[in-house]
């Protein structure tokens, strides 16, 4: 998906597609452990959609 983000420009070209792939999935599981731990004491769809837009702000620059 990077790499069709990338030939459609929504994803910079500059971006390792392999490192940034390992990134979303460690920080997939990180916010899967935070669910867990958590899941109780906060707003879990709010929690998914601020990840979410954190992850796609920080590899296009910005939020669809």
């Amino acid at each position: 998906m990077l790499e069709y983000g990338k030939r459609e420009g929504t994803v910079p070209a500059e971006v390792d597609s392999v490192i940034c792939a390992h990134v979303i999935i460690a920080s997939h599981t990180g916010m899967l452990v935070q669910w867990f731990v958590n899941g109780d004491s906060f707003d879990v769809p709010v929690f998914v959609r601020t990840v979410r837009n954190f992850l796609l702000k920080g590899i296009t620059g910005r939020v669809r």
